[in-house]
């Protein structure tokens, strides 16, 4: 019963599906058991890059403007940035008038910067965009900035007195929109995916990040909005984070995967200049700013507030480009990065996974069918699977992003493909290795693999030992019993001597129905050959002895061998069409192996060594093998003289050994 599970097993294995099954669903957990590994994630937000920049741009209805302070603006208003306070404060007080919902500011000077000119009356004066914003009912956000030590650093104090100023006055004034957190949540490449929604100090204080700041203040979220989705962030309510009705897909670590409307330059920008032209300007309307969500921010390349992105993937873009794609590798300005996330937000332009298209799930289906179809494929089909699996995962990942904004991730898939080939073709591979060394012999598996030159059709003339053994009377017992009971007792002697020809470094070179070939010296050399196969010899006929009872439990009580051991040179090598290989020495010294094996019915021996081979094995090893080497004359037909060879006698186990009596010294074969 024990074995029932093995043999079950073993079924199991040999079924092709049932093997490509099990092939493919163990390839699907390997690859799903790294898919979190640094290396697989970092070539997966790769493969996200490949569908942005496929995608290309898409639309949006954020009402998102950026007003953008770039070298032409810097330029024109020529003074220090730190001293912007009110060129900022116009532009400000201006798209406020004309109704901007809100108004980001990531433009900033720390709070602890001191400095004269920052002072009322002077050129930088700070408290100028801090009456601007009172003036603006308080719908601007500005830019805080969350340090390495988890302190959050906030603008001049001059700037943040407009709000103490409306907390004392008793005005409506969401405490939270005040202030938003600018860091980019790169990734370990430094590009900008992802952005957190909102970070803890060091005392557990959260603070929005700049873009949920500025989107909530223009829909007019409250406080006990903004608790609510902290809560939910934090897990603490149950139902995950939503905004409004609508899920916000998170990542582990709290950060939302950010939908790009297109590389930098496709979300409406104005130059700082011309808007702060329009404000200097009374009655000059440059815009309708009605209902806009405004960010000011740099876009300078000298201000180096620029970001890598999905479209600024330059290896993408050459392997797109080659393909005939014109794409630009521009880095985007951080205030565009944040423009970005709003309208991520503002569309629910989310872009999600659904389980039934997860990972996991996947692999397990891809996989276990990739397993039955390439157990059934040849080595070049199952290779243009594999290729065509590969493009066409791809084409169907980077549909799904285009048409449903669904990530559908590649790497695994694309992995899983090349690991089941890889797989069932190796397995394959060595079960054929197998086959080969059970079907022909391990040494001359190992030696065509080692050396695939060996398949020529040609040979390689070499001193070997070729043994023959042959079953006494098998003719008859054949006759008097059903092919059933003589294969059983050809597998059972076959089971007993085989290792013990092969122990001594025989190569079985061919089974010929009750006989047996072996040749010792080749493939591989053996400089005691000789002594080897006369080992071989003494060894299969004791272990005939020995085994007595098993001939008897099969029908055979009189089992006998002879056995016939010749030494001398001969070609080895491949011989046959090159449809249909053989792996055998051809020559002299085989045919006369055969015919002094043959010999033993003649001469009642069951042993006969040649004298070349006798004579190939030193004396202090024969007297080793045997005491007893009685010389015999064996004529051979064919031969003019007469071969001359050696009897040596191995006693039965307990018995004298049956025809031990006097041996004619001359036979004719």
């Amino acid at each position: 019963m024990a074995d029932e599970p093995v043999k079950h097993l073993r079924f199991v294995l040999r079924n092709r599906n049932s093997r490509g099954v099990l092939i493919g669903i163990a390839c699907a957990l390997l690859c799903w058991y790294f898919n979190d590994s640094v290396l697989v994630r970092g070539a997966e937000d790769w493969a996200l890059d490949t569908c942005f920049l496929v995608r290309g741009e898409r639309s949006t209805t954020a009402p998102i403007v950026i007003i953008g302070l770039d070298e032409d603006s810097l330029q024109e208003v020529d003074k220090p940035l730190m001293f912007l306070s009110p060129e900022v404060a116009r532009v400000v007080r201006h798209v406020s008038q004309e109704g901007a919902a809100a108004v980001g500011v990531d433009f900033f000077v720390p709070q602890n910067t001191r400095s004269a000119e920052l002072e009322d009356g002077g050129d930088g004066n700070a408290y100028e965009l801090a009456e601007a914003i009172g003036e603006s009912s308080n719908r601007v956000v500005l830019p805080g900035w969350l340090l390495a030590d988890e302190q959050v650093l906030t603008p001049l104090a001059q700037w943040m007195q407009a709000f103490e100023v409306a907390e004392s006055l008793g005005e409506t004034h969401h405490s939270w929109r005040y202030l938003g957190l600018v860091n980019a949540s790169v990734d370990d490449d430094s590009f900008w995916r992802r952005q957190h929604l909102m970070l803890a100090d060091s005392e557990g204080e959260v603070t929005p990040s700049f873009a949920l700041a500025v989107y909530g203040l223009a829909r007019q979220w409250d406080d006990e909005w903004f608790a609510s989705l902290i809560q939910s962030i934090d897990g603490t309510t149950p139902g995950g984070p939503h905004l409004e009705e609508h899920p916000l897909p998170l990542d582990e670590e709290k950060r939302l995967l950010i939908n790009y409307v297109g590389p930098t330059g496709t979300i409406d920008m104005v130059p700082f200049r011309e808007v702060l032209a329009a404000a200097d300007t009374p009655g000059k309307t440059q815009r309708d700013w009605n209902g806009a969500i405004v960010l000011i921010g740099f876009t300078g390349v000298t201000q180096r507030d620029r970001h890598p992105t999905p479209f600024s993937n330059r290896s993408s873009i050459r392997m797109l480009s080659s393909a005939g794609l014109d794409l630009s590798a521009e880095l985007m300005s951080g205030i565009e990065a944040h423009a970005n996330v709003i309208a991520t937000l503002h569309d629910r332009a989310f872009i999600t996974t659904p389980w039934w298209v997860s990972t996991p799930v996947l692999l397990i289906v891809v996989g276990a069918g990739m397993g039955v179809s390439l157990s059934r494929l040849s080595l070049e089909w199952g290779l243009v699977l594999t290729f065509f699996h590969h493009w066409a995962w791809k084409a169907v990942c980077i549909a799904a992003f285009c048409y449903a904004e669904w990530r559908v991730e590649m790497v695994s898939m694309f992995t899983l493909g090349i690991l089941v080939y890889g797989t069932t073709f190796a397995l394959r591979w060595r079960w054929i290795r197998q086959m080969m060394g059970m079907v022909k012999s391990e040494a001359v598996a190992r030696v065509l693999e080692a050396d695939p030159a060996q398949m020529d059709l040609k040979g390689d003339e070499r001193e070997l030992t070729v043994l023959f053994a042959d079953v006494r009377n098998f003719t008859s017992f054949s006759e008097q019993h059903t092919p059933h009971e003589v294969v059983a007792l050809l597998n059972e002697y076959f089971k007993i001597v085989v290792p013990t020809i092969e122990a001594a470094g025989g190569v079985v070179n061919t089974y010929l129905g009750d006989g047996v070939m072996v040749i010792f010296g080749a493939p591989e050399k053996q400089p005691d050959h000789a002594a080897r196969a006369v080992t071989s010899a003494i060894e299969m006929v004791r272990l005939v002895h020995e085994n007595q009872h098993r001939w008897k439990a099969l029908h055979a009580a009189e089992f006998r061998i002879g056995v016939g051991v010749h030494t001398g040179r001969a070609v080895i090598g491949t011989i046959g069409s090159p449809r249909r290989l053989d792996y055998t020495a051809i020559g002299d010294t085989v045919n006369a192996a055969a015919r002094i094996e043959a010999g033993n019915k003649e001469m009642g021996t069951e042993v006969l060594i040649s004298q070349a081979t006798r004579d190939a094995i030193d004396e202090a090893r024969r007297n080793e093998l045997a005491s007893d080497w009685r010389p015999l004359s064996l004529s051979v037909k064919g031969k003019e003289k007469a071969l001359q060879v050696f009897a040596i006698d191995v006693p039965a186990v307990g018995e004298q050994l049956s025809g031990t009596e006097q041996q004619p010294e001359t036979a004719t074969h």
